[in-house]
């Protein structure tokens, strides 16, 4: 039956189809384009598991959900979860969707301590953690995390609180020296929005008029606003590379923004002093398989033009 364009009915339609038809294309390009990276390590065949299969998903910001992680980056927090014992600590849970995978992850009867500065859990995420499993071992924490717990010691830490490089780098002088190996397993943490990455590309490609006016308003602005969203945080990544750079972690694994370390050696006392004075243009960090500490200033140089030459088209 024929329905005027003219009709709201007709003109619904035709804009969810219209819709629809767009998103499948774009997911085609992502596809075809390599845009969901995979995880480094889904090459390796002894002992995978689920999580090593992320790399077949789309995995960008649309399905980040209430663990506010791609799904690709909850993987791998999984993943290291599971290479280590002891105690858990994560720094900054907001919604509590993190702390429900650490402790579905972890199990009895390693405890999990989470500290925030608020409590902001989602109701879901509180019931799954007040189950009878959980309840015991599961220690919700509103306090400042930049004051270290007394007497507790853990296997793993998660950071994803204050993004800026001071507030990073105070977690880290807090909680590094309570990190310790256990059980033969390796001491790591991790740390969420480090690595630049593509989980905003998708909102980004096609949004020239968006970026244009942008670009028009910020010859008005005294403080320019980007045109394309940050995909990472700056200051976050400056610590890691301070910590690899001093030879105090080395790089285990990353996925997305995600990134691994195994903590190698204590931290100095002077650490945050020299970490200030030493903020090294040029990251040590790999973010590919290569090599854990050869320098990648051309890579950030190369993602750096990448971007411009976007942002210009």
């Amino acid at each position: 039956m024929f329905v005027p364009s003219c009709c709201p009915i007709a003109r619904s339609k035709q804009y969810y189809f219209w819709r629809n038809a767009k998103l499948d294309r774009q997911l085609a390009r992502n596809d075809e384009s390599g845009f969901c990276r995979p995880v480094e390590e889904s090459k390796q065949s002894a002992g995978e598991g689920f999580e090593d299969l992320a790399w077949i998903f789309t995995c960008d910001s649309r399905n980040r959900g209430l663990i506010r992680q791609g799904f690709d980056e909850a993987a791998l927090l999984w993943k290291a979860v599971k290479a280590t014992s002891g105690n858990i600590l994560e720094v900054g849970r907001n919604l509590a969707g993190s702390t429900v995978l650490l402790a579905a992850a972890a199990g009895p009867p390693r405890n999990i301590y989470s500290i925030d500065n608020r409590s902001n859990e989602d109701r879901a995420c509180k019931d799954y953690l007040a189950r009878p499993e959980h309840k015991a071992r599961v220690h919700l924490l509103v306090a400042d995390s930049h004051v270290p717990l007394p007497n507790l010691r853990f296997g793993f830490l998660f950071i994803d609180g204050d993004h800026t490089f001071e507030g990073v780098l105070a977690d880290v002088v807090a909680h590094w020296n309570a990190l310790q190996a256990s059980d033969e397993k390796p001491a790591l943490v991790a740390f969420h929005d480090a690595l630049p990455n593509q989980n905003f590309k998708w909102r980004d490609a096609d949004r020239n008029l968006n970026r244009l006016w942008i670009r028009l308003k910020n010859k008005s602005r005294k403080r320019q606003k980007p045109e394309i969203a940050p995909d990472y945080e700056p200051g976050v990544l400056k610590v890691c590379d301070e910590l690899i750079h001093q030879g105090l972690a080395e790089k285990w694994r990353s996925a997305g923004s995600m990134l691994v370390m195994e903590k190698l050696a204590e931290l100095p006392r002077n650490f945050s002093v020299a970490a200030r004075k030493l903020r090294h243009p040029s990251p040590t960090i790999s973010f590919s398989s290569g090599g854990r500490h050869s320098q990648l200033s051309r890579q950030i140089s190369r993602m750096g033009r990448s971007q411009a030459s976007q942002v210009s088209s």
